[in-house]
């Protein structure tokens, strides 16, 4: 774990991390998640809400929302992954394929004096790794993956048995690929992780499977002292409400920032 104050220490730490992981690769596949405390840990809110009924939530969204969407989600993955963008408690934890994004979220609020605002940084194939797989899924090209959604994985579920796969059953949770349909997975890079139905946190799996295999995660704490320095300098940089969430509302907001209307 390391710890930084300002802008150019979190840039120089995420250079040394894709440098130790990958030293003969220039372009590795690296994931980021902010989070105002470092002590959440990284657990989806179907599981860390002890009475979730997430198969039921499932059922009342898709019968429900269609009336209210100018586009309808193409399959079951994509209305999973609308869900968590509107804020239903999934299986999904949300990841950026930008540190700059992740770092926004991470100080998107004023922290409580109590919280240590935190970037965790995700070796993606590393975690598919310890189920057997050896890339980043995307579901519509991987059918095997339809073990993960809420119909046959979750509470109450028995853990399913894949045959044909190199991943042997949907316990443990994967790195995956959402169709990005919407501006906002767009504009902030946006990738998930789905729990299977083991309910550990990422942030609690082991470090090294019994085979050997690795689970690369790092946090990266940020000092809530410079929290408002690195704050002003995210904004010189053009990362601001707008450019991560591209909406009307968003962009009224910063205007009034950038005018002392606030």
């Amino acid at each position: 774990m390391a710890r930084i104050s300002s802008l150019t220490e979190f840039i120089a730490e995420i250079m040394r991390i894709r440098g130790e992981w990958f030293p003969d690769d220039p372009h590795p596949e690296i994931w980021y998640r902010g989070v105002i405390s470092r002590a959440y840990a990284l657990s989806p809110g179907a599981y860390w809400r002890k009475n979730c009924e997430e198969r039921s939530l499932v059922l009342s969204f898709r019968s429900m929302a269609p009336a209210l969407l100018s586009q309808q989600p193409q399959s079951d993955w994509d209305w999973y992954f609308l869900m968590q963008h509107y804020g239903l408690p999934t299986r999904l934890l949300d990841w950026s394929e930008s540190p700059l994004s992740a770092l926004y979220f991470a100080l998107e609020y004023k922290p409580a004096k109590d919280q240590v605002p935190c970037v965790w940084v995700l070796d993606p194939l590393a975690l598919n790794r310890l189920s057997g797989a050896d890339a980043v899924i995307v579901p519509r090209a991987n059918h095997w993956v339809s073990a993960w959604l809420p119909e046959t994985c979750g509470r109450g579920c028995k853990i399913t048995t894949l045959n044909g796969s190199d991943v042997a059953d949907n316990s443990r949770p994967l790195a995956i690929f959402p169709s990005r349909h919407n501006p906002r997975l767009v504009a902030q890079r946006g990738t998930f992780t789905v729990h299977g139905m083991d309910e550990t946190a990422i942030d609690q799996l082991p470090i090294v499977a019994a085979d050997g295999t690795s689970a690369r995660r790092m946090a990266i704490e940020i000092d809530p002292a410079a929290r408002d320095a690195i704050w002003q300098e995210l904004w010189a940089l053009g990362i601001n409400k707008v450019s991560i969430y591209p909406e009307p509302q968003s962009l009224a907001e910063d205007l009034k920032r950038a005018y002392r209307a606030e």
